[in-house]
């Protein structure tokens, strides 16, 4: 299963992609030395946006430990839901609504959180971060950003909000740059949502107060405002199958 994103500034429209993602990826999927075709599908998901309120390493593992546990609903999880539907739907030859079931259930049961913490568990990593998020590392700095003035959030670039993330050491601005997993930005505004000036944003992580300044100014360069909320745009755009 292909996770396509869509970003209106990247010069496509949605009808840019194909129908059909592929006939089929021909390799030896089976590993009995024939050569297999494999079905394929795709999802043209939207891009327009950060997807959940984290940008982060560590920021974004706690998030998707949310969703794994049942406790946070919203567009991490439903994209969540669609992609794993997608992969059971092909594996079992299932429907697609009865594959999204299935893993909706394994989410409500625990099964999906106890297989994750069965994974990091083999890797030798730490599964009391998992229970209790609390324990995982934390930056040393946070700063909230406050907003400039009042009306609604109308758009935000995501690839600008991804920049300001890398200022503050959650990715490479170049290749050499070390990366800090606990650096990063929390949303408490997203694209719709209505805001009073003064009001905070988000929240920016580092392990640097120096870094702030730049992140903040990069990440309000990100917004656009206005006085009405903007149609809400479509999380999912398209399944090709």
């Amino acid at each position: 299963t292909e996770d396509r994103k869509w970003i209106s500034w990247a010069g496509k429209s949605i009808e840019d992609f194909h129908e059909k993602p592929s006939d089929g990826t021909k390799g030896d999927v089976n590993g009995d030395g024939a050569v297999d075709v494999a079905d394929i599908s795709a999802i043209i998901s939207n891009m327009d946006e950060p997807l959940g309120h984290a940008i982060g390493n560590l920021l974004e593992v706690e998030e998707a430990v949310s969703v794994l546990k049942g406790e946070v609903k919203g567009d991490v999880y439903e994209i969540s839901l669609e992609l794993a539907a997608a992969m059971l739907s092909l594996v079992f030859g299932i429907t697609h609504e009865e594959a999204r079931k299935m893993a909706d259930e394994s989410i409500t049961s625990g099964k999906a959180f106890a297989k994750f913490k069965e994974w990091i568990a083999y890797q030798g990593g730490d599964t009391a971060c998992l229970d209790d998020t609390a324990k995982m590392a934390r930056a040393r700095f946070a700063y909230e950003v406050k907003s400039p003035e009042s009306g609604f959030i109308t758009r935000m670039e995501t690839e600008a909000i991804g920049n300001a993330a890398g200022l503050l050491g959650a990715g490479r601005m170049v290749k050499s740059d070390p990366i800090d997993p606990t650096a990063g930005i929390v949303l408490a505004k997203k694209t719709g949502e209505k805001v009073k000036k003064g009001e905070t944003l988000c929240t920016l992580y580092a392990d640097k107060e120096e870094l702030f300044s730049a992140a903040e100014k990069a990440f309000l360069g990100s917004l656009s405002f206005g006085k009405s909320s903007p149609e809400p745009e479509p999380l999912i755009y398209r399944i090709i199958r």
